[in-house]
């Protein structure tokens, strides 16, 4: 959601973002792997200017809050008594772009 001032954009923007999480340890012959697929709620803002005709040049920050954490251990790499945990916390994002529009 924004509003533009004659050439200038500034706006905010919310949704969902879906990310990918691997762990692994060991050497490649014996690695223990694993993955997840978490969905995450994602926000953040930026600022597009029109600079020429069908162009413009934006930035942009996003925050994905707490992408999630899993254990796993498939081949008892980590120990009989632990699991293997991977955390990701918030993932903060800077994004910068140049458009044209058709």
């Amino acid at each position: 959601m924004g509003y533009a001032f004659d050439r200038f954009l500034p706006y905010l923007t919310a949704g969902a973002a879906f990310s990918d999480l691997h762990g692994a340890i060991g050497p490649a012959a014996a690695r223990s792997t694993d993955s997840t697929i978490k969905t995450n709620f994602v926000w953040g803002g930026g600022i597009e200017y029109a600079f020429w005709q069908n162009w413009s040049a934006k930035i942009e920050y996003l925050n994905i809050l707490r992408m999630g954490d899993f254990t796993y251990d498939s081949l008892g790499a980590c120990g009989a008594a632990t699991r293997c945990y991977v955390h990701v916390g918030n993932v903060n994002l800077v994004r910068f772009g140049l458009n044209y529009r058709f």
